[in-house]
């Protein structure tokens, strides 16, 4: 759970908070290309060969103390494993849940206030509301652990750091326990996994604060000379109010749409921030956005089928305060049900990790936005970004759009010209000195546009630039010739870049989507040119989410969220052309009249 402060908030303040979240002719280019062969959608996910043993553990409510943390908490925890694993060596993954009440009463009363829980309070077990993705996983021949975290909810607040070094270093004691277990076949399950697991092929996956607090393991691991090799890192509408960078492990964050407990989306800086962190990173980053995925649905124990004392459906409790209408309303047929969201997140937990500690190869496209959701989550709209490793014949960027040098040299050394637009600029980033959305949106930009500011600490870093680019006619482009020794793309398979329509630009009212053209040009002065349209990749509106009224002026505001996609144009669709010797890119705004469209990140990808 990602509420920083404790007390439930006044109807009022909710309802603010909750509003809160939310030159024609220069040059002339080719008609556009057919479009090539569909996507290819993977098969259903179902259990592997593996038949697998649930167990618990439990070494006491206070049997750990974090450094620097002002509370003792619990070891606990439920593996799932494949039956008798005694020397198979197999790849182990770690769950950590986030923060959530962790005491309840059978009279549904909860609290915050004590820890271990006293009577009539026993605690919630927020820990086994992954089991749907841990048995699965495990049925694949992995050794999946997820652990308690109660004793941390309970004392966060007084902690500098939120609890979130403290909850990396529960991971860390978790890992080392296990460690001692396996190698010397001892602890609460004897001799059965003994030499089990192969520590050098480790991930992690976290919830809310929990995905925070396995970002904050990989770093306090790393800082301890990488005893365990921690392969992936799997999020799960995290926190990031430490702006921790996460590179040279593949990084996959899930965004829930629907999100009320967490409106800001914050978990989009763990891609943002270490995209070109660090020079020649071996690893991608993912991020996937789920509509009609809510909060709390991610974990069984805090949905409301469960029964469990603070169980809640955390978008419905938005709009019972003000909310109404749109995608995330209750009744409004886009909403995920419970276990449709679960059925989503198994989808993508289990295959997470199959393709990173795996090596299933097979499951990159999910991940890279080439196929589709298998045929258990057809009801699942998804949005995927992928950004893959900084290597020659991975990812080749054109240009990042980031800052004003951008703007007249690109990533390769070539020369970039804007023509027809309105002032084009960045807005949200370095210093917050322009704003992204406009009009009515303009004092309430926080919540509504993830990639900038964060709410929490006033000392936190800028959010992402964005490139703002409008046009009143159609033709405008922007333009990036491409240096020797960058004019080879045929190892690539995609160009891609990411976008979104400013939906408070008048300029686009009325629209849901803006169709742009692709144009290539080789070294004989050929061209080809592609439709966004052509494959389903026009840059578009937000969904509508909701609506809020002003309880003053009465006046409406639609909330939407400022959230790049990606756009994905296959480099094969450019036909006629030489790909291998390719010496310019250009991005035409020729699909309407005029409109309003943000940007960044143009390259092209493996």
């Amino acid at each position: 759970m990602a509420s920083v402060f404790r007390a439930r908030p006044h109807p009022g303040i909710f309802l603010l908070a909750f509003a809160m979240v939310f030159l024609t002719g220069i040059m002339t280019f080719p008609a556009s290309a057919r479009p090539v062969a569909p996507r290819v959608v993977p098969n259903t996910p179902e259990a592997g060969p593996y038949e697998v043993r649930s167990q618990t553990y439990d070494l006491g409510d206070t049997a750990f103390q974090p450094d620097g943390f002002p509370g003792k908490v619990e070891l606990r925890g439920v593996v799932h494993a494949p039956r008798n694993v005694r020397g198979q060596r197999l790849p182990a993954v770690l769950f950590l849940h986030g923060r959530h009440e962790a005491c309840g009463a059978a009279d549904g009363e909860t609290t915050y206030s004590q820890w271990p829980c006293r009577k009539p309070f026993t605690a919630i077990p927020s820990y086994r509301g992954y089991d749907y993705a841990g048995k699965l996983l495990a049925s694949h021949g992995y050794v999946v652990i997820s652990i308690s975290a109660n004793g941390i909810s309970t004392a966060d607040q007084a902690d500098t750091t939120f609890g979130q070094m403290a909850r990396g270093r529960l991971v860390q004691r978790h890992l080392n326990l296990w460690k001692q277990w396996t190698s010397r076949g001892d602890g609460p399950f004897g001799t059965e996994f003994q030499d089990a697991i192969d520590f050098q092929r480790i991930g992690t996956m976290g919830h809310s604060r929990g995905g925070e607090g396995v970002v904050s393991q990989w770093k306090i691991n790393a800082a301890a000379g990488s005893p365990y090799g921690v392969r992936a890192v799997l999020t799960l509408a995290p926190t990031d109010f430490l702006r921790q960078v996460v590179t040279g492990v593949p990084m996959g964050v899930l965004l829930s749409m629907c999100d009320a407990d967490q409106p800001d989306l914050q978990g989009v800086h763990y891609y943002d921030d270490g995209s070109y962190a660090e020079r020649g990173d071996p690893a991608p980053k993912y991020q996937v956005a789920i509509a009609g995925a809510n909060h709390y649905f991610f974990n069984t124990t805090w949905s409301p089928d469960s029964g469990e004392p603070g169980a809640m459906d955390d978008w419905d409790h938005a709009v019972k305060m003000g909310g109404k209408g749109g995608a995330c309303a209750p009744g409004s047929g886009e909403r995920l049900t419970q276990g449709q969201q679960q059925a989503v997140a198994a989808v993508y937990i289990t295959s997470f990790f199959r393709l990173t500690l795996g090596g299933e190869r097979r499951l990159a496209g999910l991940w890279e936005g080439r196929d589709a959701l298998p045929s258990s989550a057809p009801f699942a709209k998804v949005s995927t970004t992928y950004h893959a490793p900084d290597r020659p014949g991975k990812r080749l960027d054109i240009d990042r759009l980031r800052a004003d040098y951008d703007l007249r040299r690109n990533a390769t050394g070539g020369r970039v010209m804007l023509k027809g637009f309105s002032y084009p600029g960045f807005c949200g980033g370095a210093l917050h000195a322009k704003r992204c959305l406009g009009g009515d949106y303009a004092t309430e930009p926080y919540r509504l546009e993830p990639h900038g500011y964060m709410q929490i600490l006033d000392k936190e870093p800028p959010g992402t630039n964005l490139l703002q680019l409008r046009w009143d006619r159609p033709g405008a482009f922007l333009q990036n010739e491409l240096s020797e020794g960058s004019r080879d793309v045929t190892p690539y398979r995609n160009l891609t870049f990411r976008s979104v329509v400013d939906f408070s630009d008048p300029r686009n009212t009325g629209a849901t989507r803006l169709p742009m053209r692709v144009v290539l040009a080789d070294s004989k002065g050929r061209q080809a040119s592609v439709r966004t349209t052509d494959y389903g990749q026009d840059p578009t509106v937000p969904d509508l989410l909701a609506t809020v009224t002003d309880p003053k002026s009465h006046s409406t505001l639609p909330i939407r969220r400022l959230l790049l996609s990606q756009v994905r144009i296959p480099v094969q669709a450019f036909r006629s052309i030489d790909l291998g010797d390719i010496r310019s890119v250009t991005l035409v705004c020729d699909g309407t009249d005029r409109g309003a469209v943000d940007i960044t990140d143009l390259s092209f990808s493996g």
